[in-house]
């Protein structure tokens, strides 16, 4: 019988058909089933939440977004250093500190980190095609565990009114599970939430990365003046780089 149930929650039965098939079961059956189906549903739920909670913490020891991060802090004195005659005068007074101290960031400097921005946006775009194979599956099995929640909260009080008071053992264990699960099942969609947030960061830190990309290469390959740049993209630019400080 859980095998049935399994099955029917993943078809996506209604609540009716599943209460059909408890019908079925004797008070002792029904009790031994809904204990084991929800020990092989949460077990399943638990081994896709804990894929992604790996993978995310792969994501994070890769440290692709710090390499961004850095790189997008020289490329921001680059882009300040070929437009600073364009610059308000306190900007331009601290660049001219930094030439007089250091030497100012390289063209060469430059093109390595437009290199390591590249292959940060790999390793996050491969990282993004993973991860959603990942929720995809996740989302699956915590659609299953949800509306098994929402069949077994429904059910109680149906459960109550056909078998009225010949197991008080049953009656209490069912309704302690339902509560357990719905605490579990809670947990899970506050992965939910986290997982789909940090997907939604990861597009936008791709769009943020391309933008720069494209701007980077252009000042290399000369395709665009300074003057240009200045005018057009710079302040964009700089916007975009100041939130990844």
């Amino acid at each position: 019988m859980t095998n049935i149930i399994i099955q029917k929650l993943q078809n996506r039965s209604s609540p009716e058909e599943l209460y059909r098939t408890f019908d079925l079961m004797s008070l002792r059956q029904l009790e031994e089933t809904i204990r084991l189906t929800d020990l092989i549903l949460r077990d399943q739920l638990s081994h896709h939440s804990q894929l992604l909670h790996k993978s995310m913490q792969s994501y994070h020891n890769m440290g692709s977004v710090s390499t961004i991060r850095q790189s997008f802090g020289v490329i921001e004195k680059y882009l300040s250093y070929i437009v600073k005659k364009h610059l308000p005068a306190h900007k331009r007074f601290f660049i001219a500190l930094t030439e007089f101290f250091c030497d100012y960031i390289s063209r060469e400097k430059l093109e390595e980190s437009v290199k390591n921005i590249n292959r940060a946006y790999r390793e996050i775009s491969i990282y993004k095609a993973s991860q959603i194979m990942n929720v995809k599956a996740f989302l699956e099995h915590l659609e299953t565990y949800n509306l098994w929640v929402k069949t077994l909260s429904a059910y109680i009080p149906l459960l109550h009114e056909k078998h009225k008071g010949p197991d008080t053992a049953l009656f209490i264990l069912i309704p302690r599970l339902t509560l357990q699960a719905s605490e579990y099942l809670t947990t899970q969609q506050q992965l939910k939430r986290t997982v789909e947030l940090q997907m939604q960061n990861n597009q936008v830190i791709i769009n943020d990365v391309l933008y720069i990309l494209t701007i980077s290469q252009g000042l290399i390959q000369n395709s665009i003046s300074a003057r240009q740049f200045f005018e057009q993209e710079y302040i964009g630019s700089i916007k975009i780089i100041s939130k990844f400080k």
